[in-house]
């Protein structure tokens, strides 16, 4: 593109007035210091209530879940991860009841009355499962089943689903068990063989096959997603973060600091394992309206890197379960 003799001109002049101020400069005054990590905003664009999202520090985006909250029952841990954990599906408050027995066939919906289910409870505790202890380890790498037979219950549309549930075993990275319908459903047995670098697998009873649900292990930070809480009688679903702890995320609280005043020197001491953030909202049943305490979170990230996030908002267009927070990466 060719310039007229009024833009060169123009150009001109503000090249010459430039080295005139840099001529006139003080060669003793402060340099500026350089820029830390600039705020960036992201918005979750679908309901964390319903479809739950996996959000990276070091791209500063969001992959979605793969599969929705109604398209698998049970996870099963990747080994190579650091365990050999089941977990029920949180987003449909998954739940429980050991039997104690071992007769797969014996099992029926009638062992349901009267009995106090075990709800998987992430929330509070990381280790409150409600499958634990599946298995002994009688030698050294030789994992047994103890072949109790638990009766699982998960929501299904505006009801319960009752499945009898039984670990077979572990071995070469793949478990094995059998499952089937309460009352009178026909036994399934199934397989989920681990491989890759995914923390977890996602198994569906309804079509008897895993679902693709995380993305690789390091792949991600902080999942924003559905998990049903007790409230009373009732349970209920609401929007929870979850870091990525297997992969060395961690969070500390920093009340009643803005993003902008978060530093690593003041936060870094007080990062601990925490599994699901909370209370980053209120909501006034009365007002029907949401409030956002002042306060941070700082986070070491998959990478190793600290970084900075602030709630600003859980809605968009008047609904809930769609936050909207800023972040800072690579804070030093």
């Amino acid at each position: 593109m060719f310039r007229n003799k009024f833009q060169i001109g123009f150009l001109a002049a503000c090249a010459v007035l430039i080295l005139t101020l840099a001529g006139c400069s003080d060669d003793e005054s402060t340099p500026t210091a350089p820029q830390g990590p600039q705020a960036e905003q992201c918005t979750i664009t679908q309901s964390i209530k319903e479809v739950g999202q996996f959000f990276d520090f070091s791209t500063g985006e969001t992959t979605e879940a793969l599969s929705p909250i109604s398209s698998w029952d049970v996870a099963f841990q990747n080994k190579a991860m650091g365990g050999l954990g089941i977990a029920l599906n949180f987003g449909r408050g998954g739940q429980a009841l050991n039997t104690g027995r071992t007769d797969f066939d014996a099992v029926s919906i009638a062992d349901t009355t009267g009995k106090t289910f075990v709800l998987d409870a992430p929330w509070t505790d990381p280790s409150a499962v409600a499958i634990d202890d599946w298995f002994d380890m009688a030698q050294m790498g030789k994992i047994e089943s103890r072949k109790h037979v638990y009766i699982l219950a998960l929501k299904e549309g505006t009801g319960i689903a009752y499945t009898k549930f039984q670990m077979l075993g572990y071995a070469d990275s793949k478990y094995t068990f059998q499952f089937a319908s309460l009352p009178d459903g026909a036994t399934t047995t199934g397989e989920a063989a681990m491989g890759g670098d995914t923390h977890w697998l996602y198994y569906s009873f309804a079509t008897s096959a895993l679902a693709s649900f995380e993305p690789s292990a390091d792949g991600w930070d902080l999942y924003f997603g559905p998990v049903v809480a007790p409230m009373g009688t009732m349970l209920i679903a609401i929007g929870r973060i979850l870091p990525n702890v297997e992969s060395g995320v961690r969070i500390a609280t920093a009340e009643d600091v803005a993003l902008d005043a978060l530093t690593v020197v003041d936060w870094a001491g007080g990062v601990e394992d925490v599994y699901v953030l909370k209370d980053w909202y209120k909501y006034d049943h009365d007002a029907k309206a949401y409030t956002y305490p002042l306060k941070s979170f700082l986070a070491t990230t998959a990478e190793g890197l600290y970084a900075g996030f602030q709630i600003l908002s859980y809605q968009s267009a008047g609904k809930s379960g769609y936050p909207t927070f800023v972040y800072k990466y690579d804070m030093q």
